[in-house]
């Protein structure tokens, strides 16, 4: 299909068409690849669940051994004997019964492959085909190829939004989308396929504490109890329940970590003929703590420590004569340890025209889906509430009052909710609007009432390949890689040194709170639902004093988008702004001082003494202001941009506190003499 010198256009333009159209045909056969690939891994995986199955069979069996190695008190050595030929009569009926299905699917994973491998022989014989075609006369006739159009453009911020705003934060040009839309996919997908329901995981860390205990009954309370109601070899579903119920108020994650850190410490045990890790002496400890201090993690042996822990109060360990297997030594090992671990990087916090460009994917999105998405991201941002905490939601409403939006929800799970405070509902408050001109909440609402979600999960798991959403939850990770997907391709520049991830959403209201001043440590901590706990149940479950925080909440956002405040700016640029802001009043005090004498100030106020000031009760309220932090009490001029004494009205400013008598706020001394001058 070369073409030969002297044709027309028209024929490059047919070739081309010819080319994409074969394009077209490998990208269809590639996909159809992709599907056989993943039936594969699906074979894959019922082949790991067999030899599990073979394992646990061939585990009861070494644990029926143990048990019947001597003779029990009150049982004849005729039963012990009938009921272990019993147990290895199902092993082999199961082995038997399994090996059929086994030789199958390897016989069709054989096939499988060599047809994979011929399809992919041949497709790569046409990629270069398709190749050679494109090179050459094309690249003279059309040039190069064009950026793609961008998927959300973003118009230019008003001044005031980006004046003397570092260039890390500011937008790049819209001149093309950066290639990684596709790359963020591909990460989603490996994500997804690294993700366990939280039923799969917990059955496996009761698997393998069940497999532990069950090799030294004796070692554990459970064990011995288990043993007593002949509960082993009796009733399979008891067995399970049994542990099941010991471990059902600890969380699925605390169980998985916990059971993985001992099974590594079992494991060491067996290699090194150190016997049962219920029994373990403090030498087989120390030994296992030096060996992960030569191949371990830094975290690993507090891991390992807090594990054992955790299975001795839940399990019972048999208590040793002589020396606790954590001894002095054994902590300080696992303390050097963990001293050597990297210092913590918290998350960064969003920046203003980050905000902004989620807030315009929910009002004009290119996908359905990512309207839904990141609206749930700014639901988090606006009520300071982790993603994990959003998930599964009592309800969920809007409410709307003129131009005030405000979301309302209640979340069922949330990781401060432990013990009796499951009972409780978090209330979650979320503005409506942020800082783009158009309000985003009732979109989200009615995209979600579109895609017909729910509120258990509230935010499920999308699939890019058949375009639906799945019933299981969405993952942090996943969640992750939309955010910095809708970033990149709303042309946010993400500085390399930060760290954005779901974990910024919480951060971000928080830390315009600390940066925006006046707002106290308290507010602070019930933003983020962080509270001691005597004061956790009044505030935290208050929906009226989450109330009170979202209109300071909206005086920041009044403030940004005034641009009288600018979060994004460096820690010595807002320090400077607010040197200036309060050096100013001090060098307009002064030069009031030198312009005006004390004797014509006297003067003017009919000989009442100067030094001789108002309260709070002697004037009006409409027109009188209280310092946040000094509370005294301004008197506002009459051009109503300063007060009396030459101080500009700023945000420490605020009304007066209704708390405290007015007779009890004392007014500003020179607001008092020009207010009895006039």
């Amino acid at each position: 299909m070369d073409l030969a010198p002297g044709h027309s256009i028209e024929e490059a333009v047919e070739l081309l068409r010819a080319a994409d159209f074969r394009l077209f045909c490998i990208e269809r056969r590639v996909s159809n690849l992709e599907t056989q690939i993943s039936e594969l891994r699906e074979v894959q995986s019922r082949l790991n669940a067999t030899v599990l199955r073979v394992e646990a069979l061939e585990q009861d069996n070494a644990v029926i051994k143990h048990c019947f190695s001597s003779t029990q008190p009150g049982v004849s050595l005729r039963s012990e004997v009938a009921s272990l030929n019993n147990v290895v009569t199902q092993i082999v009926d199961s082995v038997n019964r399994l090996e059929p299905e086994l030789q199958l699917l390897l016989r069709w994973r054989e096939r499988f492959t060599s047809a994979l491998q011929a399809e992919l022989k041949d497709l790569g014989h046409q990629l270069c085909v398709v190749a050679s075609q494109l090179e050459g006369v094309f690249g003279l006739v059309f040039g190069s190829p064009r950026p793609p159009a961008p998927l959300v453009p973003l118009p230019s911020p008003p001044p005031q939004l980006t004046a003397g705003v570092s260039s890390a934060i500011q937008q790049a040009p819209q001149d093309a989308l950066p290639s990684a839309t596709q790359a963020f996919a591909r990460q989603r997908a490996r994500f997804a396929a690294l993700i366990r329901s939280d039923d799969s995981v917990r059955f496996e860390a009761l698997r393998k504490i069940k497999t532990l205990t069950l090799l030294d009954p004796a070692a554990s309370e459970l064990g011995r109890l288990l043993i007593g109601e002949a509960a082993i070899l009796s009733d399979p579903e008891r067995l399970q329940k049994s542990f099941a119920d010991t471990f059902a108020t600890k969380s699925t994650a605390t169980l998985a970590k916990r059971a993985s850190s001992f099974w590594k410490f079992a494991e060491f045990c067996l290699m090194f003929d150190f016997g049962s890790p219920f029994r373990a002496s403090e030498a087989a400890v120390y030994a296992y703590i030096q060996d992960l201090q030569a191949h371990g993690a830094p975290t690993s042996a507090n891991a390992f420590l807090e594990s054992w822990n955790f299975l001795s109060a839940l399990l019972g360990f048999a208590k040793l004569a002589g020396q606790s297997p954590l001894s002095g030594r054994v902590r300080g090992a696992a303390a050097a340890l963990a001293a050597t671990k990297k210092p913590l990087v918290q998350a960064s916090p969003l920046s203003v025209p980050m905000i902004r460009a989620l807030e315009r994917i929910v009002v004009k999105p290119p996908y359905p889906h990512w309207r839904v998405i990141a609206g749930h991201i700014l639901f988090c941002v606006g009520s300071c509430s982790r993603f994990s905490d959003t998930i599964h939601l009592k309800s969920l409403e809007l409410q709307s009052a003129g131009s005030v939006h405000l979301l309302e929800a209640s979340s069922a799970s949330y990781k401060t909710g432990t013990g009796e405070r499951k009972t409780i509902l978090l209330p979650l408050l979320c503005l409506g609007s942020f800082v783009y001109p158009t309000i985003w909440a009732p979109l989200w609402m009615e995209a979600r009432a579109d895609a017909g979600l729910g509120l258990n999960p509230s935010l499920p798991a999308f699939s890019e390949a058949s375009q639906s959403w799945l019933e299981r939850r969405m993952s942090t990770g996943e969640l992750t890689m939309y955010l910095r997907e809708f970033l990149v391709a709303s042309h946010i520049d993400i500085p390399s040194e930060s760290r954005i991830s779901s974990h910024s959403m919480k951060a971000t209201f928080l830390s315009w709170l600390a940066k925006f001043g006046g707002v106290s440590l308290e507010d602070r901590r019930i933003a983020g639902h962080h509270l001691d706990p005597d004061s956790r149940s009044p505030l935290t479950y208050s929906r009226d004093e989450l109330c009170r925080l979202m209109k300071i909440f909206e005086d920041i956002l009044k403030a940004i988008r005034s641009g009288h405040f600018k979060p994004d700016d460096s820690r010595v640029m807002r320090l400077a702004v607010m040197v200036q802001a309060e050096s100013g009043p001090q060098l307009q005090e002064k030069l009031l001082e030198h312009d005006i004498s004390p004797e014509d100030l006297e003067a003017r106020a009919g000989g009442v003494p100067l030094d001789e000031g108002l309260n709070a009760a002697q004037i009006s309220s409409v027109y009188s202001k209280m310092h946040i932090y000094s509370r005294t009490v301004h008197i506002q001029a009459a051009e109503g941009a300063k007060f009396l004494c030459g101080r500009p009205i700023t945000r420490n400013f605020d009304e007066l506190d209704k708390a405290v008598p007015a007779s009890d706020l004392l007014v500003c001394k020179r607001c008092s003499q020009i207010h009895r001058a006039s």
